[in-house]
């Protein structure tokens, strides 16, 4: 994995730990832009609730997706190293 995989997993990681600890901030600093006066208005527990659960599977997901990936490339490592062709016998 090259570094710019390995920080696409890392930010995404951090925003969704970020997302299941401090849903209200993180809808204010992505959503409440949308609105006049945004702090008159305020996301209800259910929408938190969906914030944070959904950064729950999706960071699930990133993280599988991020082992399998570091896996497969250390497997690529290995299988180079040990197939390599013998020399001919002249």
């Amino acid at each position: 994995m090259g570094f710019w995989d390995v920080f696409f997993f890392v930010v995404l990681i951090v925003l969704c730990m970020c997302n299941i600890v401090f849903p209200r901030r993180m809808w204010g600093l992505f959503k409440s832009w949308r609105f006049q006066n945004p702090d008159v208005v305020e996301p209800s527990a259910l929408v938190l609730g969906w914030y944070r659960l959904s950064s729950a599977m999706v960071l699930i997901l990133i993280v599988g997706l991020g082992v399998y990936g570091f896996m497969e490339d250390r497997r690529d490592d290995l299988r180079h190293l040990t197939l390599r062709p013998r020399p001919r016998a002249t």
